[in-house]
């Protein structure tokens, strides 16, 4: 059986799925399977006959398709590609449709061309199968859900808290709509009662968003928080498990889909964040909730906290993982393998 995964991103390109596609696609079970990758971005509408060759060209006999990327923009070829392989071709073809609900009325209207024509959908989360569900009911049977993984790896020798040298941690995309203000706002507070606190923040700057990031550093220089950017993923984990506290306010609320969530609490970092309509009890459970109002105050509050109840918020993150999520890439890559199984059955 071939399998062939396709996506508009990968890296050195800036996009959380492009991420997700390359850990997925190096990993040792994908690899035992020989998978094969198609990535390009080159998605205009003149020139989907050549890609549709091209993807042809691989002979597969299940198609993945990641969506959405940054590669892909706002083009619609990606969905018409997916109705002529799933409609006109024997080969199977599968959309990995990593948002449904955080999409835009538009985004949603171009994302059912994809849930009505799909062999099957995957989704990386049972709120987003359900809601998908509501409005297109034959997806019931032709959808799964297969939940992320960690970008970023567990270091080999995790620090106590006492060893760690940044009080307070923000990362991810540097762009609208990851609470980076919010977070700011909060190290402002910290800063106006003289709290020694060492802050910094980490991410990488999707194209498009320089000048969005050129005010973010601006802040950031008058707060005094070094900003790192365009990291390692060994440096990224570096810097985690050299930090006591991440506090990651998204405008929807933490859920399991947020991978700087993930990568946190992978290393041991009590997490800080805001509930959302995605966070259940068990999730809800597993960090520190808190609203913006209150985070300045919560944040000295966890670190006035003695070692031993502070390793004990660690390890509920921890429970968290060990209980609720994927335990490591090849356990995606092997749920990928049984739908291609099941899809050329």
């Amino acid at each position: 059986m071939k399998i062939l995964i396709v996506t508009g991103s990968y890296p050195p390109e800036t996009c959380g799925v492009g991420d997700y596609t390359y850990n997925l696609f190096n990993c040792v079970a994908a690899r035992a399977s020989k998978w094969m990758l198609y990535t390009s971005r080159n998605w205009k509408f003149k020139s989907i006959c050549k890609t549709i060759r091209e993807i042809k060209a691989f002979s597969a006999d299940v198609i993945f398709m990641q969506s959405p990327t940054m590669g892909y923009g706002w083009s619609l070829v990606p969905h018409i590609v997916t109705a002529f392989f799933s409609c006109c071709t024997p080969i199977k073809y599968a959309v990995v449709l990593h948002e449904f609900t955080q999409l835009s009325f538009k985004a949603r209207l171009a994302a059912s061309i994809m849930l009505l024509t799909a062999n099957h959908v995957v989704f990386t989360n049972e709120t987003d199968r359900q809601s998908a569900i509501h409005y297109f009911r034959r997806l019931r049977k032709r959808s799964s859900v297969v939940k992320i993984f960690s970008n970023i790896q567990k270091v080999p020798k995790p620090k106590t808290t006492d060893q760690r040298r940044f009080d307070l941690v923000n990362f991810g995309h540097i762009r609208p709509g990851k609470g980076i203000e919010v977070f700011l706002q909060a190290v402002q507070e910290i800063r106006s009662q003289a709290i020694p606190a060492q802050v910094i923040l980490v991410g990488q700057v999707p194209k498009g968003y320089e000048p969005y990031y050129e005010q973010i550093a601006e802040m950031c220089a008058r707060l005094s928080v070094p900003i790192r950017l365009n990291l390692s993923d060994e440096e990224v984990a570096s810097i985690l498990n050299d930090s006591k506290i991440a506090y990651l306010p998204f405008p929807d609320g933490i859920s399991e889909r947020r991978g700087s969530f993930l990568a946190a609490a992978t290393n041991s970092v009590i997490v800080l964040s805001n509930a959302g309509r995605f966070t259940y009890e068990a999730l809800r459970q597993s960090v520190v909730i808190t609203s913006p109002e209150c985070a300045a105050r919560n944040i000295i509050r966890i670190l006035s906290l003695p070692a031993e109840r502070q390793v004990e918020l660690q390890r509920k993150s921890l429970r968290f993982l060990s209980e609720y999520m994927p335990h490591s890439w090849d356990e995606i890559a092997t749920a990928y393998n049984n739908i291609a199984s099941n899809l050329t059955k």
